[in-house]
């Protein structure tokens, strides 16, 4: 429609009942909008924060059974508290996006109904065209400038390899309105919710739909009006409008990826051409991503090879996603994000289809592991100090691994070690110590491969009861270790807790953790500032019917142990308050040491 059409067209439906002078001006400012071109704007108007609408929305859900019978009684309803056309339009998108259900069915079967405005309200459900349709209708009884725009969106069914065509139909309809001085992109139909799988409507309110960033809207949307891509351009409402093929080929975000300023410094196109493996920088430029996951499905078997892609962060915040295909194919990779660490949930960001051409048949697939290898960046709640979240990858040569992190006394730490095949207990080949104010944790590896240390720990500032998996560091190993004698289990570092010094032992004592004999025998003084009532128990790394003996003597400033062990090995002594209250007796662990048994000059580790 040319112009001077449109704007005839809108004389024409000035309704009779306004004065003469009010036509008229109402009349020149339609003209002198609808004969500006959409606008080619750098940098966004600001609307006021949606906390400042909410009274907007809480008269939109409010609106009575009586004024839906027709578009003019809801549009006049709606408006009423509205100070300005950006509240006005506001009350249509909460009435549309929480009313009006998406036909999936009709959608999935072909054989969509009438999308009039009438229909529309009447049915309570339509399709994209029927949602635009009466959004603008709700726009026209209040004269605000509306048009219904046409053209392709990268929506529900859409295919990253498909490149767009100017010989294609459109297959999404939105809106543009213009408030506060600009022309603007609104999607009523996607602020309602999704389509899953399934085929079903899931009512779910999107926020991100409502007057949002041409710049942003582009990302999904490319207008095609009346089959001119050279006339559609306009409607992007962008200083410089991107073409078709720049459009098709892009990376398509999800909505937190939009919302997040989701970006790849390396791979701006979907798909992505792999020749054995690829490398993905990626950051997000309005939020601070903390942590991220992927999956890497492959297209014709919907197999998870999440195992072969290892996510790492930059001290600059990026990210990289190393992908490490098994085999040639396509494959579909999945990145998922976390801004808050406290919060378990992961938002879908973006997607990009890999096409692997070839694969190194030797490549060993990572331990399973869903998300960033490293530790959460707030591990200061868990009384770490921050430098030990830059630990995310470790590289041994000869299968020992030795990691020391400075840590507050209290702080209560578990660790884990799991293998790439996560077959077997390989927990007997990796422990935690405590060493003046640090935890050190160390293993010695059975075979080459990957293995995963799995962290857990206990908030200390929320006072949290359970522990909570804080990271995991993935390690290389590249031959086994000559000594792969197992430790005794024990789920806590080795050396006193803190809670020890409550019952009478001196900070001296939780300095030392681990002992060594050369001929079986041991003696420990761990100092105590009163005489303490302590009973132990012998931990053996492995089954064992060799003879083991250890007593314990308290005096009124230590706690004297003695221990006799005729093999050697590994060997833990747990330590135990006891305590009497009300006539019953109780024991209290108070931590464990490790005494390293040795019958030869091979030294620890």
């Amino acid at each position: 429609m040319k112009r001077w059409e449109a704007v005839a067209q809108f004389l024409i439906t000035v309704t009779s009942s306004e004065t003469l002078l009010g036509q008229f001006s109402l009349c020149l400012d339609m003209t002198q909008t609808l004969l500006s071109n959409p606008p080619r704007r750098d940098v966004p108007t600001s609307f006021p924060p949606v906390s400042e609408l909410e009274y907007i929305d809480l008269h939109a859900s409010g609106a009575p059974q009586d004024v839906t019978s027709s578009g003019s009684l809801l549009a006049h309803y709606l408006v009423k508290p509205a100070l300005n056309d950006v509240g006005r339009v506001r009350a249509f998108y909460m009435w549309i996006t929480s009313n009006i259900s998406y036909d999936a069915a009709g959608f999935q079967s072909d054989s969509i109904g009438p999308q009039d405005a009438g229909t529309v309200l009447r049915h309570r459900t339509g399709v994209c065209e029927g949602f635009a349709t009466l959004f603008k209708e709700l726009c026209r009884e209040v004269h605000i400038p509306c048009k219904k725009i046409s053209g392709f969106a990268k929506c529900f069914g859409h295919h990253p390899g498909h490149i767009y065509t100017a010989d294609e139909e459109s297959n999404h309809t939105w809106n543009i309105v213009f408030v506060s001085g600009d022309w603007w992109p609104i999607e009523v139909t996607w602020g309602a919710g999704p389509i899953d799988k399934n085929y079903q409507f899931v009512r779910q309110h999107e926020e991100l739909h409502f007057l949002m960033d041409p710049n942003l809207f582009v990302i999904k949307h490319y207008p095609f009006m009346k089959n001119s891509l050279s006339n559609s351009a306009l409607y992007q409402l962008l200083r410089k409008p991107i073409n078709l093929e720049e459009f098709s080929k892009a990376a398509v975000l999800h909505n937190r990826g939009i919302e997040w300023g989701f970006e790849s410094t390396t791979h701006i196109h979907q798909v992505v051409d792999v020749d054995v493996s690829c490398e993905i920088t990626a950051r997000c430029t309005r939020t601070k991503l903390e942590r991220m996951m992927c999956y890497l499905d492959e297209e014709n078997t919907g197999k998870d090879f999440f195992n072969y892609v290892l996510i790492r962060k930059k001290d600059n915040g990026d990210f990289t996603i190393k992908v490490t295909p098994p085999r040639p194919g396509t494959y579909t990779l999945k990145i998922f994000g976390q801004t808050d660490s406290n919060d378990d949930s992961y938002h879908p960001l973006t997607s990009f289809f890999l096409c692997c051409k070839s694969s190194d048949r030797s490549v060993r697939p990572y331990p399973k592991h869903e998300g960033l290898w490293g530790i959460l960046s707030n591990v200061s709640a868990y009384g770490f100090q921050s430098d030990m979240n830059k630990t995310d990858v470790v590289t041994t040569k000869n299968g020992a691994v030795e990691l020391t992190f400075q840590a507050r006394p209290e702080a209560d730490l578990t660790v884990r070690l799991k293998g790439a095949d996560d077959t077997g207990n390989l927990d007997r080949f990796i422990m935690a110590h405590r060493e003046y104010g640090q935890v050190v944790i160390k293993c010695r590896l059975p075979k080459a491969g990957y293995y995963s240390i799995l962290l857990f720990a206990r908030n200390l500032t929320t006072l949290a009861p359970k522990q909570k998996h804080i990271g995991s560091i993935l390690i290389q190993c590249m031959e086994a270790h000559s000594d792969v004698r197992p430790y005794p289990v024990n789920p806590h570092p080795w050396g006193l807790m803190a809670m020890a010094l409550e019952y009478g032992f001196t900070k001296d004592a939780l300095l030392n953790s681990i002992f060594f004999t050369m001929d079986g025998e041991v003696e420990i003084n761990l100092e105590t500032n009163r005489k303490i009532n302590v009973s132990l128990e012998v931990l053996p790394s492995e089954k064992t019917t060799h003879n083991t003996q250890a007593s314990v003597s308290e005096t009124d400033s230590s706690v004297n142990i003695r221990a006799q062990f005729s093999s050697q090995g590994y060997y833990g002594i747990k330590l135990f308050a006891n305590t009497s209250h009300q006539e019953e007796h109780e024991q209290v662990y108070l931590g464990a040491i490790l005494v390293n048994s040795l019958k030869t000059n091979k030294p620890f580790l």
